[in-house]
């Protein structure tokens, strides 16, 4: 079994720690209106990734930011722990 401590995400992708006892306390105007959402906290980004001309294009969160995605977004690393790994482009909000 993989632990959260043995994955490091690679270029785009970001390692989150899914809460779900945070309620939705505010209204949030996105595109994605209509669907549900969750809070996460940042355990791990990767490098970034590459942009078509070869510049490296850095991650827009960093570890420890809280940050909302889709209720569904994601892949689960360990369910058990709550550790998602998703894309960066994938995150909605960065909290606070």
């Amino acid at each position: 079994m993989i632990t959260a401590a043995q994955v490091h995400p690679t270029r785009g992708q970001v390692l989150l720690k899914m809460d779900e006892s945070e309620p939705m306390s505010t209204i949030i105007i996105t595109d994605h209106l209509n669907e549900p959402s969750q809070y996460g906290m940042v355990l791990a980004v990767g490098l970034g990734v590459i942009s078509p001309s070869g510049v490296v294009i850095e991650p827009d969160v960093a570890k420890g930011d809280r940050v909302i995605i889709g209720k569904y977004g994601g892949s689960w690393v360990d369910e058990a722990k709550r550790i998602n790994i998703i894309a960066g482009r994938d995150i909605w909000l960065k909290v606070g």
